[in-house]
């Protein structure tokens, strides 16, 4: 549930983004403005400032206008879908304010907890995986020789590693 302070914020950033010319905060998210300051808060590499995986989101610490309008980037953080979720939502499902949802960013002990970590470890290499497959298709080589000689080497180090994974399981 929002706090009194929360609902005054959330008021302001109506009456800004009605200033600015839109008509609610979806419209603003739709807009050109934000495709362009969200490009520039997920500059080319940016990670998750929770748990290191690739921003996909962008993250409001607040609303103020030079935040809404491109101005400052200093209070937008780059996340990842997950990290977003789990920051703007209680466990119950209500919605949190920007400050409290920071907070609760900041908090996440993404890089202590192992089962987050392994699977940020897991999705790298999936990520990793997929773009070499994406390079051989592209590159045409998918008949030759050569891409299968290159594939039967990609899928012993697939294996390999989850070998790894299956005996590490079993050790805990």
């Amino acid at each position: 549930m929002l706090t009194e302070a929360e609902k005054r914020e959330y008021a302001e950033r109506a009456k800004s983004l009605k200033e600015m010319g839109y008509t609610s905060y979806s419209d603003y998210l739709e807009s050109p403005l934000w495709r362009s300051i969200r490009a520039r808060a997920l500059r080319p590499g940016a990670l998750c400032v929770s748990c290191g995986c690739k921003a996909t989101q962008v993250h409001h610490t607040r609303y103020a206008r030079v935040d809404l309008d491109g101005t400052c980037l200093q209070h937008l953080l780059p996340v990842c879908g997950p990290c977003h979720r789990r920051a703007e939502f209680s466990t119950k499902g209500e919605k949190l304010g920007p400050q409290r949802a920071t907070a609760k960013l900041r908090e996440m002990p993404i890089w202590r907890d192992g089962q987050q970590q392994k699977d940020a470890a897991r999705h790298a290499w999936q990520s990793f995986f997929s773009t070499v497959d994406a390079m051989r298709r592209y590159l045409g080589m998918e008949n030759s020789e050569e891409a299968q000689q290159l594939c039967a080497e990609l899928d012993i180090a697939r294996a390999a590693l989850c070998w790894q994974r299956r005996k590490k399981r079993q050790k805990i």
